[in-house]
C-alpha cells in the first residue's frame, strides 16, 4: 500500500503536482514489487505462529500464554492497543458454527482503502479478538456492509486527517433482548454487546481496510476515542417518530426486523439545556449546533442528533413531529460565512 503524506490543504498547486509525481512512482513500483510475505512483515521468526484466513490471521501454535499471544498480535498491527482474545482456529470455528450459513452475507463487503475481503472467517477472527457474542455476528456483518455502501465512503472517511469515525445504532424489535443498551449510559461502557459490535468493527477497519495510524494509512491528526469502539441503541418505544432504521433504509427489511445504521461522527457534544417549551428546546439545540469550525459546515455533513428522554418529552407533549424538528433545525442552524 503506498500512503501519500496529509495534510494536502495546505500545499500550493506546485506541491501538489511533486506529491502526486512522487506517489506515482510509489504506486508504479507496488504494483509491480508483487506481495511480501507474512514473515517478512512481522518481527524476527515470531510470525510463524499465524496463519493466514482470507485477510486475515489466527494463531496455529498452541496458546499457552494468552497475554504474550495477545501482545504479539499488537506488535503485528492487529490490535487496537487493548488486550484481546486471541483468534485461535477453536475459536474462529466455534463463531462460525453458531453462525448459520444461510444468515451469512452472499458476498463480502469490501473494506477500504486496503479493499480487504470481509469473508465469514475474516469476521469470526475479529469478532474473536473483541469477545462478540455469536448470536451478534449477523449485527457484525450488516455493520460491515452498511460501512461499505460506495454511498458512505469509507476510503475518504479512513484515510482522513478529520477524527471521524463510524457509530453503530443499532434499532429494532429484538435489540434489548439481543442484549443491546438504549438506555442509561448508552453510549458509555458497560455493556458487552454495544463495545464488542462497536469494537468489532473497527478491528476489521483496520485489519481488513487497513486504516492504521502506526502506518499513517490512518492520517487523523489527533484521533478520538470513537475509534475504538463507538456503538449504542435506539430506544424505539419512546415516541411515535419514524424509527432511525426507516428513516435511512438502504434495503428491504420488515418491522419485525433489527437493523443497524452507520454515521461518520467526529465526536460527541454535550448540550446542557433546561427548556419548558419546544421552541426553546430546539432554539437552544439550533445554538448548539452552529460552530463554524465543524465538519458539518466546512463539508457538508450531517450532525446525529440524539435526545434525551427529557428532552424528547417535551416535543412529545407538544405534538411536534420529526419532520417538524428537521425542518426548523435546518432554519436555525444556517451560518452566513
Amino acid at each position: 500500500m503506498v500512503i501519500v503524506p496529509h495534510p494536502l490543504s495546505s500545499l500550493t498547486s506546485d506541491e501538489t503536482v511533486a506529491l502526486a509525481t512522487t506517489a506515482f512512482d510509489d504506486v508504479v513500483s507496488a504494483i509491480t514489487a508483487g506481495h511480501g510475505s507474512l514473515s517478512s512483515s512481522g518481527t524476527g521468526s515470531r510470525p510463524a505462529a499465524l496463519k493466514r484466513i482470507d485477510d486475515d490471521f489466527v494463531i496455529t501454535d498452541p496458546v499457552t500464554d494468552e497475554a504474550q499471544a495477545s501482545g504479539l498480535l499488537y506488535e503485528l498491527g492487529f490490535t487496537d492497543g487493548l488486550p484481546v482474545f486471541v483468534p485461535t482456529p477453536d475459536r474462529v470455528d466455534a463463531l462460525l458454527r453458531a453462525w448459520p450459513p444461510e444468515k451469512r452475507p452472499a458476498r463480502p463487503p469490501l473494506i477500504q482503502p486496503r479493499r480487504g475481503l470481509a469473508t465469514p472467517s475474516a469476521m469470526a477472527a475479529n469478532a474473536v479478538m473483541t469477545g462478540l457474542p455469536p448470536a451478534l455476528m449477523p449485527y457484525l456483518a450488516a455493520t460491515l456492509e452498511a460501512a461499505a455502501h460506495p454511498d458512505f465512503k469509507l476510503f475518504n472517511l479512513q484515510t482522513t486527517t478529520n477524527p471521524v469515525t463510524p457509530v453503530v445504532v443499532v434499532g429494532g424489535p429484538n435489540a434489548r433482548a439481543m442484549g443491546f443498551n438504549d438506555g442509561l449510559g448508552s453510549i458509555g461502557g458497560g455493556n458487552i454487546a454495544n463495545a464488542t459490535l462497536g469494537r468489532a468493527l473497527k478491528l476489521c477497519m483496520r485489519n481488513l481496510g487497513g486504516g492504521r495510524a502506526a502506518d499513517g494509512t490512518d492520517p487523523a491528526t489527533m484521533g478520538q476515542p470513537g475509534k475504538y469502539a463507538f456503538c449504542f441503541a435506539e430506544n424505539e418505544d419512546f415516541t411515535s417518530w419514524p424509527r432511525l432504521r426507516e428513516q435511512t433504509r438502504r434495503t428491504s427489511f420488515s418491522d419485525f426486523d433489527d437493523a443497524v445504521t452507520v454515521v461518520g461522527v467526529t465526536g460527541t457534544m454535550n448540550m446542557i439545556i433546561k427548556s419548558t417549551s419546544a421552541e426553546e428546546l430546539l432554539q437552544m439545540i439550533a445554538r448548539s449546533i452552529r460552530s463554524i469550525g465543524s465538519n458539518d459546515y466546512m463539508f457538508g455533513g450531517n450532525p446525529l442528533l440524539v435526545l434525551c428522554p427529557e428532552h424528547a418529552e417535551i416535543l412529545v407533549r407538544e405534538s411536534v413531529s420529526l419532520t417538524a424538528i428537521q425542518e426548523a433545525l435546518f432554519d436555525l442552524t444556517k451560518i452566513v460565512f
